[in-house]
């Protein structure tokens, strides 16, 4: 028998919202061209650079295929890392690099505090344990971990 969410499933989700977006304040006022992690990691390095070179051209009408500012050059478009297609990365057409990366992490995370809470509410374990489950999920390492170090990109 499938489950109908209810009035206060939907409190339950909101609430999880709130939480991950108190948690995460401080780095979505950040200023407009900071993106999160640490000044020396992947995040600022790399992935900050590389959304904005593919992004930047995508805005121009240009699909840019190859990036000639790693070592010779190299394939640019055809490569995972540079993740153009992946669609929560379309917040880059529309926002500054810094901004759209502090509110990517925001994103990634408030999916997967509604995924882990809807998986969690579908295994009858109820609402407290659905709660506690999506935010322990969400807030564990693999996830918080990964965003202060500067490893957002990779998500």
């Amino acid at each position: 028998m499938t489950k109908t969410p209810e009035r206060r499933d939907v409190l339950v989700a909101l609430g999880l919202v709130a939480v991950v977006t108190a948690i995460l304040w401080r780095m979505l006022a950040a200023p407009p061209h900071m993106a999160p992690g640490l000044a020396l990691e992947d995040g600022r390095t790399q992935w900050l650079v590389w959304r904005e070179y593919g992004f930047g051209w995508m805005k121009r009408g240009v699909l840019p295929l190859w990036n000639p500012h790693v070592l010779c050059g190299a394939p640019f478009v055809g490569g995972w890392q540079s993740a153009l297609f992946y669609p929560p990365n379309a917040l880059f057409l529309w926002m500054g690099a810094g901004a759209a990366a502090r509110w990517s992490v925001w994103l990634h995370w408030v999916l997967s505090a509604l995924f882990a809470f809807a998986l969690a509410w579908s295994l009858n374990i109820g609402r407290p344990g659905a709660f506690v489950s999506a935010l322990a999920f969400t807030l564990g390492a693999p996830s918080a971990l990964r965003a202060y170090a500067g490893h957002w990109g990779a998500t």
